[in-house]
């Protein structure tokens, strides 16, 4: 009997924060689409249903928190990632429908949520789409540069933010 391949997971980014698409991507996601207004990233998110939103409030247009609930009426399933600087927001956020905040100034945490996300998707266990991928993505110094090594240890790249 044959393996069946297992699709990538999808997620969707609404902000300016070009980082977050590509945390995203090396954290074994196919990223669907980068889009700076919340109208734009609420219609699309209807029609392809993605596993993660990931929204910068602040970045995403006018509608603010309110665009969390959009993203959740749009696609239930779909986790929505808040990034804000603002921790006031946090408990307004994860009312609003929000999966998780993570500080934008911050994306270290983003990388556990995405882990979160996998490991629900596929009933608890490693991400099978991204086994013999990616073993550590490191920020250094933190924040300002991202440093991915490869299953033999070896760096497959470095990006700066």
């Amino acid at each position: 009997m044959s393996a069946t391949a297992v699709p990538p997971l999808r997620g969707i980014v609404c902000g300016d924060n070009a980082a977050v698409p590509r945390l995203l991507y090396l954290s074994g996601f196919s990223v669907l689409a980068e889009l700076k207004f919340a109208a734009q990233a609420v219609a699309l998110v209807e029609r392809e249903r993605p596993d993660v939103v990931v929204v910068d409030v602040a970045a995403c247009g006018t509608l603010g928190l309110g665009v969390i609930s959009l993203f959740t009426e749009a696609s239930p399933q779909s986790a929505v990632i808040v990034l804000s600087p603002f921790e006031n927001l946090r408990a307004a956020a994860l009312a609003a429908g929000a999966s998780e905040m993570v500080d934008n100034n911050d994306l270290r945490p983003l990388l556990a949520c995405f882990e979160r996300i996998r490991r629900a998707a596929h009933g608890g266990i490693a991400c099978p789409c991204c086994a013999g991928g990616t073993t550590a993505i490191a920020f250094d110094p933190p924040g300002s540069r991202i440093t991915v090594s490869g299953p033999d240890g070896g760096s497959a790249a470095a990006l700066g933010l």
